[in-house]
């Protein structure tokens, strides 16, 4: 796994630290990944684009419905939301509410696998050169 070092400035206290961050190196598109699968198995790729539209469409829906999406070994997805606070519970009013996120919690076997101690991912430090502290 590719990374980099950034700098990080608190926006109050003008405190620098520096943290790392993922670089990718490209993207994998769903019609790669329905290659593969179709490769690994007997539906053809327009059987499996078909097979994970239709997936799509159903999370979301399901999703849409309140329901929290379990997929096996894979993991889940659920909602969730972003809101101002409010000082009493009578204050509070749909209008407080900014966002909605979609979150994919991973499931354990999934956890297990992308970790650092668990030997399968080596960590490769990218940039042009090394950060020193100003």
């Amino acid at each position: 796994m590719k990374y980099k070092v950034v700098k990080l400035i608190h926006p109050s206290t003008h405190e620098t630290n520096y943290c790392a961050r993922v670089v990718s190196s490209f993207s994998v598109t769903l019609h790669d990944i329905c290659e593969n699968i179709s490769r690994e198995c007997s539906f053809s790729v327009p059987d499996v684009k078909g097979l994970v539209s239709a997936l799509q469409e159903e999370i979301e829906q399901q999703l849409l419905a309140g329901r929290t999406v379990r997929l096996g070994d894979l993991g889940s997805f659920r909602l969730s939301l972003k809101s101002a606070t409010s000082d009493t519970l009578a204050h509070f009013t749909p209008s407080l509410i900014k966002s909605v996120h979609v979150r994919f919690t991973p499931c354990t076997e999934t956890k297990s696998r992308i970790r650092l101690d668990n030997g399968e991912i080596s960590l490769e430090r990218v940039g042009e050169k090394l950060l020193s502290d100003e």
